[in-house]
């Protein structure tokens, strides 16, 4: 009798979050995809799908993401901004904190000593 391989679980977990970052990025590009279809018709659509694939545009994705998560689906803008740019909330607290510790704390101007 052959021997079974067992596949160990954080393999599957690890396959399962690939899968579903690759399932997000072509929920995105499908919906920039609609969006660009309603908008400006089949020749502006192929045009974005070339300009993704050909030059790796992906804040052309995004936008359009954004913009149709609140023109099509209605979201809020909150939601669409979490849909398209997930990472920008992570980004936010610390470039706050970046441009108010500068602003509190500025550069020393100095003298020339001559």
């Amino acid at each position: 009798m052959a021997a079974r391989h067992r596949i160990p679980v954080p393999d599957v977990l690890a396959i399962g979050a690939i899968s579903a970052l690759a399932a997000l990025r072509l929920l995105r590009l499908g919906l920039a995809i609609l969006l660009l279809l309603k908008l400006w018709g089949p020749w502006a659509a192929a045009a974005g799908v070339a300009a993704v694939v050909l030059f790796g545009l992906n804040w052309l994705v995004r936008v359009g993401a954004l913009v149709g998560a609140v023109l099509l689906w209605h979201w809020p803008l909150v939601a669409g901004l979490a849909f398209a740019a997930p990472r920008l909330f992570t980004m936010l607290p610390g470039a706050i904190a970046h441009v108010l510790a500068r602003w509190r704390h500025p550069r020393m101007l100095w003298q020339p000593l001559a």
